[in-house]
């Protein structure tokens, strides 16, 4: 192109992308609105492509802008950062957090309380939502890092497996399952769930077994809400398969009988999870090492809880 490209160019272009107005994107930027058209301009011109089309009074990004929409996204929040590493007033760092729902009810207040210790001075945002939502937050730059449980698709992410975690079926101490102390596996086939939703990974990963044993069950409730599938378990008789972390207080209160997997089948991980081409801040760097911090939950050992037999899977002994 005549004219070099700019990190302004970026910034203009993702401002109109992200608002779908050029008067709303100079209006956000504090600019007049032909700086905005002439920056776009000059990009098309140069890399001689459309990146907006106009119908009407209403403009629409074209599958080219689409593309180069995540990618723009990612130099600049790499410039902000950048910039705020070096900048002599050491601009104040503002993390954007996102974890999938089991994670964001059982440990990211945790996280983000002892980030907050180390570098008290740095900002964070969070956003929970289930694997898949967070998976593509990520991938637009929209977040920074993602703590999630779920398996991540893309190979332009990042995904190390930190924190030990396992699911458990439970239920109301009033279902007859609870008076079972080994129960065959059999014995779920068209029994009434509680389930997350699709995109959930802890969803993803029953399903995945119970394809596996080729059972079918009733999901007469789907939920995104922890305190929702409680409910449904405790008041409706549902039974749910459920990280077990998230009802560690009902376990050792004596309020739901859970069913443990001996064969470790549903045994996971939760992931901190970045792009490929993020630069990891030490603040960033420092939830990894906190993530570090939580063992594999064991308060379970102290508990009698059922066990289920007959699956098709080879039998291991959670250690």
């Amino acid at each position: 192109m005549n004219k070099p490209l700019t990190i302004r160019h970026i910034r203009l272009f993702v401002a109109v992308a992200e608002t779908g107005s050029m008067c709303a994107a100079a209006t956000k930027l504090y600019v007049a609105q032909p700086t905005i058209s002439q920056s776009i301009k000059e990009l098309e011109t140069g890399y001689g492509v459309r990146l907006f089309e106009r119908y009407g009074k209403r403009l629409h990004i074209t599958e080219t802008g689409q593309a180069l929409l995540p990618k723009a996204k990612q130099v600049l929040a790499s410039f902000d950062q950048l910039e705020a590493e070096v900048s002599p007033k050491r601009l104040r760092e503002r993390i954007r957090i996102g974890a999938t729902m089991t994670v964001g009810s059982c440990l990211l207040a945790q996280l983000v309380k002892s980030l907050n210790v180390r570098f008290p001075e740095t900002e964070t945002y969070s956003r929970v939502a289930n694997t898949q939502t967070i998976e593509n937050l990520l991938l637009k730059s929209d977040l920074d890092i993602g703590v999630v449980e779920g398996e991540i698709e893309s190979p332009y992410l990042v995904s190390e497996p930190i924190i030990e975690d396992f699911l458990v079926i439970a239920c109301s101490q009033a279902h007859p399952f609870a008076r079972i102390r080994r129960l065959p596996v059999r014995l779920l086939e068209h029994q009434a769930f509680v389930m997350r939703e699709k995109g959930s990974g802890t969803r993803a990963l029953f399903e995945a077994f119970l394809r596996r044993q080729k059972i079918d069950i009733r999901v007469i409730w789907e939920a995104t809400c922890p305190e929702a599938i409680r409910a449904a378990m405790l008041d409706c008789g549902c039974l749910s398969a459920i990280s077990v972390r998230l009802i560690e207080r009902d376990i050792r209160e004596g309020r739901l009988h859970v069913i443990c997997n001996p064969t470790r089948e549903w045994d996971r991980t939760f992931n901190f999870v970045y792009h490929r081409d993020k630069r990891l801040s030490p603040a960033m760097k420092a939830i990894r090492e906190i993530m570090q911090s939580f063992r594999r939950p064991h308060f379970l050992d102290e508990t009698k809880c059922a066990t289920l037999s007959g699956t098709n899977a080879s039998k291991r002994c959670r250690s």
